[in-house]
């Protein structure tokens, strides 16, 4: 029984892990179309720092289940996209899903 239930928490927290980092992803895009885009006034310092957090991203991939550096490389985008947030202007933190809102896939 304690196998099936540490499964199941597993499970529950690589779904919120593969979450958080899909939207850091997301925000990633949206950020560096915006700036490609709009020409950012702040020169190319965002620029540079959408393409750093960019290929942290995809040096944090969350695709090896037994992988123990995870933890340590999500917490440093958590940092990264705070500080990119923050230097944009936008709300520096993820916000999971309310089941509240009626969503359902």
């Amino acid at each position: 029984m304690g196998a099936r239930e540490g499964r199941e928490m597993g499970f529950r927290k690589g779904f919120e892990l593969a979450e958080e980092v899909g939207y850091y992803a997301g925000c990633a895009a949206v950020w560096r179309t915006c700036a490609t885009r709009d020409g950012d006034a702040r020169g190319g310092r965002v620029e540079r720092l959408i393409e750093s957090f960019e290929r942290e991203l995809e040096e944090s991939a969350i695709g090896n289940p037994l992988d123990e550096g995870i933890l340590e490389r999500v917490e440093r985008l958590r940092g990264r996209f705070k500080t990119l947030a923050a230097l944009l202007g936008r709300r520096g933190e993820h916000a999971r899903a309310d089941a509240s809102l009626g969503i359902s896939f």
